[in-house]
């Protein structure tokens, strides 16, 4: 007990005396730092620490962001709906962009969207070839034929998976969706068409009562000429209307034309069948063409800009608003607009680019 207690005052005496002394803390703290220091340079010395080389950032990489709804996949990120633990939550939506681990893992060179589906056309591992992915709804095999098992198609992908296509020799070259309904230009073999044809937008003949879902049926679509002018470079499709530009700067057009969007005239017979749309084109080499589903634009290599489709709201040629052109018209635009380089519609507005490389409105609505 005694033994005990005098132990006590020695302690609470060097307690005092540190606590009071900032010499001696001070004194305490640079042995100890140094100790430490000794002791790592000593280990530093003896052991050597593996550093794992991760290799320099691939900066050509370039990089995939989706937002939007999630509800049925189209986003391509399966933990928004099935998440990997149960902290994390499910999302519905994403109201800002957010970045698609896949984007890291293959090239992306193109992407597609269409109503409630997305395709993703990435390079191969073959050198000049390229994979066509895709995620979203597949009610209408638009998708392809998609399952887990036997006899079991799915509805519906969450995540991106390859597209089930033929065989072919040649390279993706474009790739564009619409309602229901996807298209693969091949180099030197035409399109490929799935899904859902019962305006004849993929290309072939409507069958009525036609079951799609659960179908395995590809479509291919014949090469519009024998040379690689006739490729088809660029898709534009948007509801049940399926525009295609060839390298060539000719436009062929396929679908339905209730609002004269295949620009061949009013009374097309055989509007499932992909034909070549001249009129005010004829002799013009078109660079861009784009469609709202209701309305198309071309642009050409003159800078001249073309329209056809639902001109409704006087988007598509402000001169005749309430129409609807069944050819292609000539826009006369304003001379301080200059060449167009680039243009873009909606269902009731436009925007064009211009030489200038600034954004001006060829038409706005009446709100």
């Amino acid at each position: 007990m005694f033994a005990q207690q005098k132990h006590v005052r020695v302690l609470w005496k060097y307690l005092n005396f540190t606590r009071n002394d900032d010499s001696f803390r001070r004194l305490l703290i640079t042995r100890s730092a140094s100790q430490v220091s000794r002791r790592k340079k000593d280990y530093l010395a003896h052991e050597k620490i593996q550093i794992a080389d991760y290799g320099e950032v691939q900066k050509s990489r370039k990089r995939v962001y989706m937002f939007g709804s999630a509800t049925e996949g189209a986003l391509g990120l399966s933990n928004l709906l099935k998440p990997k633990t149960k902290l994390q939550s499910v999302y519905q939506f994403l109201h800002h962009p957010v970045r698609n681990s896949f984007g890291g893992l293959k090239e992306v060179l193109d992407i597609a969207a269409g109503h409630g589906f997305t395709l993703v056309k990435v390079k191969g591992s073959k050198e000049g070839s390229s994979v066509v992915y895709a995620s979203g709804l597949n009610t209408h095999s638009q998708l392809g034929y998609q399952a887990v098992r036997a006899g079991a198609p799915l509805k519906m992908l969450i995540g991106l998976a390859p597209l089930p296509l033929p065989l072919f020799n040649g390279r993706v070259l474009a790739i564009g969706c619409g309602r229901a309904h996807s298209l693969i230009s091949i180099e030197g073999s035409g399109l490929v068409a799935l899904g859902d044809n019962s305006s004849g937008q993929c290309g072939r003949l409507p069958i009525s009562d036609e079951e799609y879902f659960g179908s395995r049926y590809v479509h291919r679509i014949p090469p519009f000429g024998h040379t690689s002018e006739d490729d088809v470079i660029s898709i534009a499709s948007k509801f049940d209307i399926t525009l295609c530009l060839t390298q060539g700067g000719k436009v062929y057009s396929f679908g339905t034309n209730n609002k004269g969007q295949l620009g061949r005239g009013s009374r097309v017979f055989k509007h499932w069948e992909p034909n070549l749309i001249e009129n005010d084109l004829k002799g013009e080499f078109v660079l861009k063409i784009a469609t709202s589903g209701n309305s198309v634009f071309a642009v050409t290599r003159s800078g001249n800009l073309f329209a056809w489709g639902s001109n409704e709201s006087g988007h598509i040629n402000p001169e005749k608003p309430g129409q609807i052109f069944y050819e292609p018209r000539h826009v006369p635009l304003k001379s301080t607009v200059g060449r167009v380089l680039d243009a873009a519609t909606g269902d009731q507005f436009s925007h064009i680019l211009n030489e200038l490389q600034f954004e001006i409105d060829a038409a706005t609505t009446k709100k």
